[in-house]
């Protein structure tokens, strides 16, 4: 192989030239070996983020459905203690309520104010009362104001 047939093929490898110039490709056989290597970064790049964005809205969503299961199941509490309360209030009409720890429920529990007053303070008919039920269940908490005759 001759000197210029072998500056021509390291000629775009940055090898010095002959005239000890670095060859650097300015032809359209300029050799494309990293472009290659530069393409696969990008997909893998694109593929990281896309994977990254399924994880965070996968894990945003078992967040919101436990939250939403967890809010309902309290519900379910706080009705349960209504009903316990509506049916104390028929057996013992004088019934004044059920202070904490309450009353468990699966894995929640409810408290019971009983009063013969508005929220205002002013007092009611007789024969009304207001029922207050306070519910946690996990880290959720509902309240449920009730007025009876």
């Amino acid at each position: 192989m001759s000197r210029r047939q072998f500056d021509d093929r390291m000629r775009g490898y940055g090898v010095p030239d002959g005239d000890g110039r670095a060859g650097i490709a300015d032809g359209p056989d300029m050799p494309r070996r990293g472009a290659a290597l530069v393409t696969a970064l990008l997909a893998m790049l694109v593929l990281g983020a896309i994977g990254t964005m399924i994880s965070v809205t996968v894990t945003e969503d078992m967040l919101i459905s436990s939250n939403q299961a967890e809010s309902t199941q309290c519900l379910y509490v706080s009705e349960a203690g209504l009903n316990y309360s509506l049916a104390k209030i028929r057996q013992t009409p004088s019934w004044g309520g059920l202070v904490w720890p309450g009353r468990r429920v699966g894995e929640g529990r409810f408290v019971v104010a009983v009063s013969d007053s508005s929220a205002s303070g002013n007092p009611l008919p007789p024969g009304e009362k207001r029922i207050n039920v306070r519910a946690i269940e996990g880290g959720t908490e509902r309240e449920i104001e009730v007025l009876v005759q």
